[in-house]
């Protein structure tokens, strides 16, 4: 064997190898292909996700914007609830009062009708003891008058 012989020899040796190489570097190839698609694909759904976390992200904004105002509303609320409650206080005070100086002002009336009537009352027994005199006194003069009409005749 001869060096060109063993040149020849290394160089198919070479050759086998390169092919080999090139074999698994395109093996390797379809390989980062796959890869590269299967990363594309979960790229894909990480910007999908990614739109969805945004969406619920808004919606969280949305909810807590909207937990803000029935807050704002319910203090509202209460201040309104503790105002109406004030002034109900207010009105049931004053109407406490009208009501005591009603009662008074009743009580004061009632008396004066029971004076009044006790007064009428006196009153009706002296014209009754009056009426009874009167008719006593007319009974007597017409008995009299009758007494004198008798004699006369």
């Amino acid at each position: 064997m001869n060096n060109e012989e063993k040149i020849l020899g290394m160089l198919e040796k070479m050759d086998s190898r390169f092919d080999k190489v090139e074999n698994r570097l395109d093996k390797m190839e379809s390989r980062f292909d796959k890869v590269e698609g299967r990363l594309d694909k979960m790229e894909s759904r990480f910007d999908k996700m990614e739109g969805r976390f945004d969406k619920m992200e808004g919606r969280l904004d949305t909810l807590e914007q909207g937990q803000v105002k029935i807050r704002s509303d319910i203090e509202g609320t209460k201040q309104l609830i503790l105002d109406v409650a004030q002034v109900l206080g207010e009105k049931t005070d004053k109407l406490e009062q009208g009501q005591a100086k009603l009662n008074s002002d009743i009580r004061g009336a009632q008396d004066e009708i029971i004076r009044v009537v006790d007064i009428v009352g006196q009153k009706t027994d002296q014209l009754d003891k009056t009426i009874r005199e009167m008719q006593t006194a007319t009974a007597q003069n017409s008995y009299e008058l009758q007494v004198l009409k008798n004699k006369a005749i």
